[in-house]
């Protein structure tokens, strides 16, 4: 074997490693990039339903107090009804 043949099967298994190499890391790469997406996504949409829910919570709450003011406003229409006509209204059942 001359040293050219030599130097060449050295280049040759130390550039298939490298090669080898690169492309395993670059592979890697793309996979942790896409485990980290997907964790990330995971991550957002647990927040994001924790959100919905606290808002849903206040959606019922101020439907409920609607709701009561709206009872209210029967309440105070049904009296200045009354008064308008000069008759006692009947006192309507508290809220």
């Amino acid at each position: 074997m001359s040293i050219g043949t030599v130097i060449t099967l050295i280049a040759a298994v130390l550039g298939s490693s490298t090669l080898a190499a690169i492309i395993t890391a670059f592979v890697n790469s793309k996979r942790n990039k896409s485990q980290s997406e997907t964790e990330a996504r995971a991550q957002y949409t647990v927040e994001f339903n924790a959100i919905v829910a606290q808002q849903n919570i206040q959606i019922e709450r101020l439907e409920k107090r609607v709701n009561q003011l709206e009872k209210a406003e029967d309440y105070i229409d049904v009296l200045i009804a009354g008064i308008t006509n000069g008759t006692i209204p009947p006192i309507p059942p508290r809220i």
